[in-house]
């Protein structure tokens, strides 16, 4: 309770030391009707249902770790271990993906495919691990591979959702990883990991990344295909 305290009351210090927004005139009345705008594109569309694939593995993942962990044999310090595998790299790769990637939605949703195969790979190792040791090298992947397909989601969103109502992308993108999968997790992760077992519970979660990466992939082609019939037309009028 108190380190949990002491860090709230650090990060609501440093709140209060952040730089105020520049306000900008709205220029058109916002409506609740504008909310319609977000999932007019149907390339955000698909691309929410995707992540929710994406997610609710990772969500369970999180859920049951610990579990998973202390059934291998592996004690307190190991789950503490693992928990900083995870974390350790989030912020270099945040600061790698900020300086160089490039910021088009077709390359940003190639990345995001390999990703999803990335992903099912990490899934398929967690089937197989033998020991609380292998689970934590494995961890080491979560920096990269939920680090990388965060911040390129985030950006992606951005791309997809028109300027106005980008708070409302956003917020919806938010809820596939935070909301949906997490009740996913909980409920129905919760009963496989009870009554199947770890190992049939992580192969299944590679069968539904393996089904989000072949929707990516999909994805991406079909965007392709669209972004050349686009251009053509445009080379054809001038």
């Amino acid at each position: 309770m108190i380190v949990f305290d002491v860090m709230l009351l650090f990060a609501i210090f440093f709140t209060f030391l952040m730089p105020s927004g520049n306000e900008r005139a709205q220029t058109e009345k916002f409506t609740n009707k504008g909310y319609l705008m977000v999932f007019r594109n149907k390339y955000f569309l698909i691309f929410v249902c995707l992540g929710v694939l994406i997610s609710i593995p990772n969500s369970i993942n999180t859920t049951f770790l610990s579990i998973y962990i202390k059934g291998l044999g592996g004690s307190d310090t190991v789950v503490g271990w693992s928990a900083f595998a995870t974390a350790i790299l989030e912020v270099p790769v945040f600061l790698l993906l900020d300086r160089y990637l490039k910021k088009n939605s077709r390359t940003m949703l190639t990345w995001l495919t390999v990703i999803c195969l990335l992903f099912s790979a990490r899934w398929l190792l967690m089937s197989v691990a033998v020991s609380a040791i292998q689970v934590i090298f494995i961890q080491l992947l979560h920096s990269i591979i939920f680090g990388g397909y965060y911040y390129i989601g985030t950006q992606l969103t951005s791309h997809l959702v028109p300027g106005e109502y980008r708070s409302s992308g956003q917020a919806v993108y938010g809820l596939t990883w935070g909301g949906i999968s997490g009740i996913v997790a909980g409920i129905l992760g919760g009963w496989m990991f009870e009554n199947l077992g770890a190992s049939v519970l992580y192969r299944i979660c590679f069968g539904i990344t393996i089904c989000g990466f072949i929707g990516f992939f999909l994805l991406r082609h079909s965007f392709r295909t669209t972004e050349n019939q686009v251009n053509t037309q445009s080379k054809q009028f001038n």
